[in-house]
């Protein structure tokens, strides 16, 4: 009976953090690049069940002892690309994200909303300096054009925007993903990326969220019905526990 009440509140965690997943999605669905989240969960190993007569023991089948959320994986999947006309806009039309200096070291995103700073560099609405394959991106005055490949021309000064890539290969795995902010990602373990291949850059757009509102909406329902029945087995165990201790356990 105490076995059945802690696997229905493992199963309670579990939706709490599914729903506040789910909820964290739908409050990003309008941020420019945001990456949706999904809950990767487990089941706790399942307990072998056996029955004892005359000293030998039959094999019955198995019980679950209910499930835990191991993480939080990134949905890497591409949003609409939007036009606005600002060509300090850029998004990545493929696979591959901008790099950007700051003070805990180069993070990720796909959020390509610049502007220039005071003295000239390219950076973001934080005010992190966006890097290029020599290092933080400097343009002068003046009309700023930015081919496919990521290279920054304004007037006679030129620059290519370094743009990297976590995909794996046969035999390494893909970097798993960690965010920091609403827009940032930093790679788990401090591994580094390599360069990524196949992207266009487009200038004038932004990468809107990939977070469909009506399919999380759908999800935190889903959540929700989970939540109350594992919080109504909570309860129907506790009811049941307190009749064994006061009822059939009374001495008469």
């Amino acid at each position: 009976m105490i076995r059945g009440i802690y696997i229905s509140a493992s199963g309670l965690l579990l939706e709490e953090m599914r729903s506040d997943i789910t909820a964290n999605n739908i409050a990003n669905a309008n941020t420019a690049g945001f990456k949706k989240d999904r809950a990767v969960a487990s089941s706790f190993p399942e307990m072998l069940l056996e029955r004892i007569a005359a000293g030998e023991t039959t094999p019955i089948g198995s019980s679950g002892l209910g499930a835990e959320v191991m993480a939080s994986a990134v949905d890497r999947s591409q949003g609409a690309l939007q036009p606005t006309g600002n060509p300090l806009d850029l998004a990545i039309s493929g696979q591959g994200f901008f790099v950007v200096q700051t003070p805990e070291g180069e993070r990720y995103t796909r959020r390509g909303s610049f502007s220039r700073d005071n003295q000239g560099y390219l950076v973001t609405d934080q005010g992190y300096r966006l890097l290029g394959n020599a290092g933080p991106i400097k343009v002068p005055a003046g009309e700023l054009v930015v081919d496919k490949q990521g290279n920054i021309r304004v007037k006679d000064s030129t620059a290519t925007l370094r743009i990297v890539d976590f995909t794996g290969t046969a035999d390494v795995p893909a970097a798993r993903l960690i965010k920091e902010g609403d827009s940032f990602l930093r790679a788990e373990g401090g591994r580094q990326p390599s360069l990524a291949r196949g992207y266009q850059i487009q200038q004038g757009f932004l990468e809107a969220s990939n977070v469909n509102p009506l399919s999380e909406m759908v999800a935190l329902i889903t959540v929700m019905r989970g939540f109350e029945a594992n919080q109504k087995a909570v309860q129907a165990q506790d009811e049941t526990l307190d009749k064994a201790v006061n009822e059939l356990g009374r001495l008469r």
